[in-house]
C-alpha cells in the first residue's frame, strides 16, 4: 500500500453549495392586526394589549427578514464577516430560524472559520436530522480540521440520505478514506473507478486492515443501503460485516451476518462463502460457550468437504476449493469441542 494522502483528490478544497435552499423553522409569517368591533368607540384594554403584541411579532419579523436579506446580499457580495454578522444579529432575534442559521454556517467556510461553522451545522442537525445538507456542512467543518474519520462518517451519512448524489458525494467518502488509512494516489483512483457498492465494501476491508473494524461497520452499513444485483457481493458484505463487529465484540450482531451470508451463499450455490460462513459461525458459537451449536456447524463443513470432492474427479480441482489446512483444522477443532462436553 502506498504512502501519501490521497494529494491529487483528497487534498481539494470542500465548498458549500448555498443554492440549496431550505424552509426555515422559526415563524416569519405576519400576524394579522386586532381590531376592536364598530359598536365599540374605545378600544378595551385587552383589545389594546393584543394589538400591541401583533405590532411587536410584526416588528421582530421585518427585522429578522430585513437582517437576512442584508446578510443574503453580502454573502452575494462575498464579504463573508458582513454576512456572519448580519446573521448573527438576525438569530440573536430568534435562534431557531434554520435557514440563517445555515447561511452563517455557508458564510463561516467561506471565512475558514471552520469550529464555528462546525457548532452551527450540529445546530442544524439537531433542528432537521434528516436533512443532508446539514451532514454536508459538518463534514466540510470536519475536514477542514483534519477531523478525517469523523469527517468521514458524516459524509456517510449525507449519502445514506441523498442518494440521488450519490456517485458525487461517494468522492468525499473515498477522499476521507485516504487520509485515515494514507491511501496513495493510485489506490484512490482505483477507487473512483470501481462501482459504489464495490467501492465502499473495499473500503471498508481497508479501514478494518488499518484497526478501524467500527469505522468499517459504518462503511459497509452505507454499502447495503446501496440498491443491486449484484448478490455475490451483497454475500461478501455480509461476511465482512460479521467479520467486523467479531473484532468489536459484537458476538450477536457478527452472528446475525455470518447468517445472513450463510443464508445468501446457500441459495446462490457459492461454496466459498458457505464455508467461511460455517467456520466463522462455529468459531463463534464455540468463543461463547455454545458447544453444541459449534459442534454443529463443524460437522456441516465436513459435509460441505465432502460434497465438494464427490463432485470434483480431480484432487487439485478439490484443494482449490477446500485445503488441507482447513481439513485438518476443522479436525482439530471438532476434537477440542468433544472434549469439553465430555
Amino acid at each position: 500500500m502506498e504512502r501519501g494522502h490521497g494529494d491529487s483528490v483528497a487534498r481539494r478544497k470542500t465548498r458549500t453549495k448555498r443554492d440549496r435552499k431550505t424552509e426555515p423553522t422559526g415563524q416569519l409569517t405576519s400576524t394579522e392586526s386586532t381590531t376592536g368591533t364598530s359598536a365599540a368607540p374605545k378600544t378595551s384594554s385587552s383589545d389594546a394589549s393584543a394589538a400591541s403584541s401583533s405590532g411587536s411579532e410584526d416588528d421582530k419579523t421585518s427585522k429578522i427578514l430585513l437582517l437576512q436579506a442584508e446578510g443574503d446580499a453580502a454573502f452575494h457580495d462575498r464579504e463573508y464577516h458582513k454576512a456572519v454578522d448580519l446573521y448573527t444579529k438576525a438569530l440573536d432575534v430568534q435562534s431557531d430560524v434554520y435557514e440563517i442559521r445555515a447561511c452563517r454556517t455557508a458564510a463561516y467556510i467561506q471565512l475558514e472559520d471552520y469550529r464555528n461553522a462546525e457548532a452551527d451545522a450540529q445546530q442544524l442537525i439537531n433542528f432537521k436530522p434528516k436533512l443532508p445538507q446539514n451532514y454536508y456542512l459538518l463534514a466540510v467543518s470536519q475536514a477542514h480540521q483534519d477531523r478525517h474519520e469523523e469527517a468521514l462518517g458524516s459524509f456517510l451519512q449525507c449519502m445514506d440520505l441523498d442518494p440521488e448524489h450519490r456517485d458525487q458525494l461517494i468522492e468525499y467518502v473515498v477522499s476521507m478514506a485516504a487520509h485515515v488509512c494514507r491511501l496513495g494516489d493510485s489506490s484512490v483512483q482505483k477507487f473512483m473507478e470501481m462501482k459504489p457498492v464495490a467501492a465502499l465494501h473495499e473500503l471498508g476491508h481497508t479501514l478494518h486492515y488499518c484497526g478501524l473494524p467500527a469505522l468499517c461497520v459504518r462503511m459497509l452499513d452505507s454499502a447495503l443501503r446501496i440498491p443491486t444485483e449484484d448478490t455475490e457481493m451483497v454475500t461478501k458484505i455480509y461476511l465482512s460485516l460479521g467479520d467486523a463487529h467479531t473484532a468489536i465484540r459484537q458476538g450477536s450482531r457478527a452472528k446475525f451476518f455470518y447468517e445472513q451470508c450463510l443464508s445468501a451463499a446457500l441459495k446462490a450455490d457459492n461454496v466459498v462463502l458457505e464455508t467461511k460462513a460455517y467456520v466463522n459461525l462455529a468459531s463463534l458459537c464455540e468463543q461463547d460457550g455454545q458447544v453444541y451449536e459449534a459442534i454443529m456447524y463443524y460437522i456441516k463443513l465436513l459435509t460441505v468437504g465432502d460434497d465438494i470432492r464427490s463432485s470434483l474427479d480431480d484432487e487439485k480441482k478439490f484443494r482449490d476449493y477446500w485445503s488441507e489446512e482447513l481439513e485438518r483444522g476443522i479436525h482439530l477443532n471438532l476434537s477440542i469441542a468433544y472434549k469439553k462436553i465430555r
